[in-house]
């Protein structure tokens, strides 16, 4: 006749089951995750004579650094202030400086900082140190691109309240560099090329300034060197290769995709691969999908390169990403319901996607390489945030919550392996000090 089992033993064992079960959940949402978490979250008060500030994510630098816009967290007109923050990897603050930071772009090189603000172009050494300011009386300014030896090409245009006022005089201006000692080496008037379209260069292979423009229903590629001098200038075809202005590339090569509708159930999306050199196109993959545009009309956007060289174009219509290689060879193309954008490419292979809830909140999505679902993360928002999030090294992301500058770090010790081992190491504990007391009734 067996013996039926005491309630101390059954007590146990449901503890060990128990625990082992929350073993199960925190190691699903360990893999889920992917060891993706948050890792720190900055913030502080009273800068600016207020509560509390308000933060906003800017670039990530090449060496880690998170470049953030600290600002009063209620905007107000008679009192304003921001600061432009340098805040080290581990959460830490490098270096501030006051009242720079606010409607303007930003590049890194080597360490140092490129931002507008103000009217004015600074250069920031890598202590927060201001090394110069070149400030244009009028007029608007963007950061395009710098030259490899670190002068920086700017955009300026009149200001478009003179442009509505008098429309015989172009909204282009011209284009400045400015060399690494704040000096203004030279200035290209864009007034001369009549164009109808002239979207800002960019600074391409072997240090060339590529310069695209529509005139008379005609595209041309300009090419000049550093010193401003033109080298060469070519018909393109098609004309929508404009687009490419908005690609990046390491290379000669710069890859970009369309999409047109060609009648009421078809639209073309095309990829393609632009050769800087000669103004000619490398290839062409053209793929079928669902028309949800009017025949004619489309869209012409960049494409994104993770660091393992697989190109990526996104069907912001049907929420499908077409993968390739360099050449043009397919790799694979899946379809990712409701993820509205692509957040960026990584550094180890493949792309964060961004998905915005019904709920006001976020859904940050991970796509290895191979087109696989690796991990997602569900973002709470402040109030219907919309902050931008920018995307780091590897696969990490930060972005302005509220009064916080969050940090999405990978790491394999987040809350979910930790909470993994300790509930699996006290199941093996409790099992332990049970079957121990069994074990020598039976000897």
């Amino acid at each position: 006749m067996s013996r039926r089992p005491s309630k101390r033993t059954i007590a146990i064992t449901g503890v060990v089951a128990f625990l082992m079960v929350i073993s199960g959940i925190t190691l699903i949402l360990d893999i889920n995750a992917g060891g993706t978490t948050v890792t720190w979250e900055y913030s502080r008060n009273n800068e600016f004579g207020a509560p509390n500030n308000g933060y906003s994510a800017l670039i990530v630098g090449s060496d880690g650094t998170i470049y953030s816009q600290e600002s009063l967290s209620t905007w107000n007109l008679s009192d304003t202030g921001y600061n432009l923050l340098a805040i080290n990897r581990d959460g830490s603050l490098k270096w501030e400086v006051d009242s720079i930071g606010t409607y303007g772009q930003y590049h890194e090189r080597n360490g140092t900082l490129y931002c507008t603000s103000n009217g004015g172009l600074q250069l920031i050494d890598r202590t927060g140190n201001v090394l110069w300011n070149y400030h244009f009386m009028n007029g608007t300014i963007y950061l395009c691109d710098e030259f490899q030896e670190g002068a920086a090409l700017l955009r300026h245009d009149n200001l478009w309240a003179v442009y509505l006022s008098n429309y015989t005089i172009h909204p282009y201006d011209e284009l400045v560099s400015i060399s690494v000692l704040g000096e203004k080496q030279w200035a290209l008037d864009l007034t001369t090329l009549n164009a109808s379209y002239c979207p800002n260069p960019i600074i391409g292979y072997n240090n060339t300034m590529l310069l695209f423009y529509e005139k008379d229903n005609r595209s041309f590629e300009s090419g000049y060197g550093s010193d401003g001098i033109e080298l060469w200038t070519m018909d393109i075809t098609p004309i929508d290769i404009v687009g490419v202005t908005n690609s990046q590339s390491r290379g000669p090569i710069y890859y970009y995709e369309s999409k047109w509708g060609i009648n009421a159930t078809t639209s073309i999306l095309s990829v393609q691969a632009f050769d800087s050199r000669s103004g000619s196109l490398s290839w062409k993959r053209d793929f079928n999908s669902g028309a949800l545009l009017s025949p004619g009309n489309g869209w012409i956007d960049h494409v994104f390169q993770d660091g393992k060289g697989v190109l990526y174009a996104f069907d912001i219509d049907n929420h499908s990403i077409c993968a390739l290689n360099e050449d043009g060879i397919v790799l694979w193309e899946k379809s990712f319901p409701s993820y509205s954008s692509i957040l960026g490419e990584c550094e180890d292979g493949g792309l964060l996607l961004l998905h915005y809830r019904e709920d006001l909140t976020y859904e940050v999505l991970r796509v290895g390489a191979s087109g696989d679902s690796l991990w997602k993360v569900n973002i709470a928002t402040a109030d219907g945030w919309t902050q931008p999030i920018i995307v780091g090294n590897g696969a990490d992301f930060y972005y302005g919550e509220g009064r916080n500058l969050v940090a999405y770090q990978q790491s394999a010790l987040n809350i979910f392996s930790i909470a993994f081992a300790v509930t699996l190491i006290l199941a093996i504990m409790v099992a332990v000090f049970w079957l121990r007391p069994q074990i020598k009734k039976s000897k």
